[in-house]
């Protein structure tokens, strides 16, 4: 991954994380007192940006060129995902967090040609475990095995709403 480019919707642990492997990251946040904190961490290799817009969040993307690897972990996740897949270079991979929470999404990315590999688990900080996908394009052709429509993780926290960011039902 040393010679990819990231761009990343949230930023946070998986910035630092990028940070360390990767050739340049450009990391927009919304949240502003997150942004001033991550700021610290800039250098020739970081591009921390800030959109309070939601509106204009997803379209972030749009100035930085494309990317090999787009991670979606921030607002608006739905828009984020119409908006990388412009945005990736070929063979490229998108990793969304807490996927079980988006599945129109993820069916969203499943219908425009990428597998869906899904990993579960406890993640830092918190006491349920969520799923985090990895989309690949152009690379694997393997269906995906939909899930009950009311399924969590083993341990996992579910929610009694549909996030308000998830594309609508394809």
């Amino acid at each position: 991954l040393s010679a990819c480019r990231v761009f990343e919707y949230g930023s946070g642990g998986s910035t630092l994380f990028w940070l360390k492997r990767c050739a340049s990251i450009v990391s927009v946040e919304h949240f502003s007192p997150w942004y001033r904190k991550m700021m610290r961490y800039v250098d020739k290799r970081l591009n921390m940006v800030e959109e309070i817009n939601l509106a204009s969040y997803p379209e972030t993307i749009r100035r930085y060129g494309s990317f090999d690897l787009v991670v979606i972990d921030g607002a608006e996740r739905g828009r984020c995902a119409q908006e990388a897949i412009k945005h990736l270079n070929k063979g490229g991979m998108i990793i969304f967090d807490n996927a079980e929470w988006y599945p129109n999404t993820c069916a969203f990315l499943r219908k425009n040609g990428f597998t869906q590999i899904d990993f579960c688990g406890f993640s830092p900080l918190n006491s349920f475990t969520e799923m985090t996908s990895v989309f690949f394009r152009d690379r694997l052709d393997f269906p995906y095995k939909a899930k009950s429509p009311h399924w969590t993780p083993i341990g996992g926290h579910p929610l009694s709403f549909s996030p308000p960011d998830d594309l609508e039902e394809a």
